[in-house]
């Protein structure tokens, strides 16, 4: 299970278990950026923290034992989302969903998204050689907009990521390493969807990705709007607008687990958020430490030893600077995101990849 949050650490492409979702209820979003032809980007610096914390709730320090067997280390990285709303007749040809309306007078926009993510890091053992790595993932994702639940269309992932487990032999200690490589697509119709898996270097070395032969195909009956899939969820975080202290549950679909898994989402604090990294909105440089509203969730597995819970900052109201401009209206953008990372042997935390802010470029 631990494993599985690992994943989403460094790919960003959720692998959740937990307990299916039994009783599915039609999801419910605030309204959000519904205008065709609204583009937002935004990048953010990815950074390793070895003794992140967040108050009394979310400790992410690296366990001293695991000096014992072997010290991580990163580069910083990089995350950058671009979110577009689009017009059906956009959606690639090979997209045939049911969840597409077939009049054209009527078609309402909907939602692309793209997302590209790396970091190259090392792994220093005791005893043995150091392993260097680079890890990255990709995203490319069609669906409905907030007043249609974010249903899904199709979304295509791909990602290679690295994991570390510790070792003992004839007493010396180490690091062991693991790369696990991924490609799946799944393709939404409104009373199933078929999520397909790839060989992964077959397919990047394709020329023609879509002759490529899937390893496996599977077909999975749900219930239209009562879902979203997890190339979406950090969206979907962003416009749940609850309170603090409030919770909510949030189904979610991913090719690893296949069928539907709860995630809970809980709004734990709003504080005023200090942009400390470099800061462009729109090609604008602002200054250091501003000071942006939001509201401090967090999100885990619904479920008994789910581990750490992942940390989410969305602003809540418009960032303004000391001369009381608005500098960043509020459309709610995730100013930061921390991901807590562990090892797979016995689970030791490693400490936590932060995502920061560092760049939005939106339409008005």
């Amino acid at each position: 299970m631990k494993k599985s949050i690992f994943a989403l650490l460094l790919a960003l492409v959720l692998m959740f278990a937990g307990c299916s979702c039994n009783n599915p209820v039609t999801l419910s979003f605030s309204d959000w950026e519904s205008a065709s032809g609204y583009k937002e980007t935004t990048t953010y610096a990815v950074n390793f923290k070895s003794d992140y914390v967040d108050g009394d709730l979310h400790n992410f320090k690296q366990i001293e034992t695991l000096s014992q067997y072997f010290t991580p280390s990163f580069e910083q990285g990089t995350y950058t989302s671009v979110i577009e709303i689009i017009e059906q007749s956009s959606v690639p040809s090979y997209v045939v969903s049911d969840v597409l309306d077939t009049q054209a007078e009527t078609r309402p926009s909907i939602i692309k998204q793209t997302t590209s993510f790396s970091i190259t890091g090392k792994y220093t053992p005791v005893n043995g050689d150091e392993v260097a790595f680079t890890d990255n993932a990709e995203t490319e994702s069609y669906f409905r907009l907030t007043d249609t639940s974010l249903a899904p269309i199709y979304s295509h992932k791909s990602s290679i990521y690295t994991m570390a487990k510790i070792k003992e032999n004839e007493g010396k200690k180490g690091v062991e390493t693991f790369t696990e490589k991924v490609v799946s697509t799944t393709l939404y119709n409104k009373s199933e969807y078929v999520i397909k898996t790839f060989d992964y270097d077959e397919y990047m070395n394709a020329s023609d990705k879509t002759a490529v032969e899937p390893k496996e195909t599977s077909s999975i009956g749900y219930t239209y709007r009562t879902a979203i899939d997890n190339a979406s969820l950090l969206l979907a975080i962003r416009n749940l607008a609850l309170q603090k202290d409030a919770s909510t549950n949030l189904p979610t679909i991913s090719p690893a687990y296949k069928n539907a898994q709860t995630l809970k989402v809980s709004s734990y604090n709003t504080k005023n958020q200090i942009v400390k990294s470099e800061l462009t909105v729109n090609g604008t440089d602002i200054d250091d430490n501003l000071e942006v509203p939001v509201n401090c969730l967090s999100f885990a597995i619904n479920a008994q030893n789910s581990g750490k819970a992942q940390l989410v900052y969305v602003q809540n109201a418009d960032a303004k600077n000391s001369a009381e401009t608005v500098v960043i209206p509020n459309k709610r953008l995730m100013i930061k995101y921390v991901t807590p990372l562990t090892e797979y042997g016995s689970y030791l935390l490693m400490g936590a990849l932060e995502y920061d802010l560092t760049s939005v470029i939106y339409t008005a």
